[in-house]
C-alpha cells in the first residue's frame, strides 16, 4: 500500500468551505466531509482517518470543542487542524483542549492554502505510516 492516498476528515457546514478543501487536497489525499458535528464525531469514532480539519465555530449546537474531545477520546494522535477566524472565549477554550493533544494546531483565517496543505498532507502522511 505504499501509493495509498492519507484520508483526511474535514468538519464544516459551509458548502463553499468544503469546496476549497476539495481542490486544496483532491489531487493527494482523500477527502470526506461531514456537514456537522454529530456527523464528524461519528466519522472519528469509526476511524481509518490520518488527519482532521475542523471549523470552530457553531453548527447546531455544538463546537469545535466536541470534535476535538471526539479525537481525543478516539484517536488521541491524529493530526488535528481547528480553523478559526475568531479571538473569543470559545477559541481560548479550544487552545486548551488541544493542548494535551501532540499534533493540534489552531489555524488562522484567512489561511495560505499552500501552506494548510504542506502542513495537513505531511502531518497525515506521517502517521499513517505509523
Amino acid at each position: 500500500m505504499a501509493n495509498a492516498k492519507p484520508k483526511i476528515l474535514a468538519i464544516d457546514d459551509e458548502l463553499g468551505v468544503r469546496e476549497s478543501y476539495r481542490m486544496i487536497f483532491k489531487w493527494d489525499t482523500e477527502i470526506v466531509f461531514a456537514e456537522t458535528y454529530d456527523a464528524g464525531i461519528e466519522e472519528i469514532a469509526k476511524g481509518g482517518y490520518h488527519a482532521v480539519i475542523s471549523d470552530l465555530g457553531s453548527i447546531q449546537g455544538k463546537t469545535g470543542l466536541d470534535a476535538i474531545e471526539a479525537a481525543k477520546q478516539y484517536a488521541p494522535n491524529i493530526p488535528f487542524y481547528l480553523i478559526s477566524a475568531s479571538h473569543d472565549a470559545l477559541r481560548l477554550q479550544a487552545q486548551e483542549a488541544g493542548a494535551g493533544m501532540p499534533n493540534f494546531e489552531m489555524v488562522d483565517k484567512p489561511f495560505d492554502v499552500n501552506d494548510l496543505h504542506a502542513k495537513v498532507l505531511a502531518a497525515a502522511t506521517e502517521y499513517m505510516q505509523q
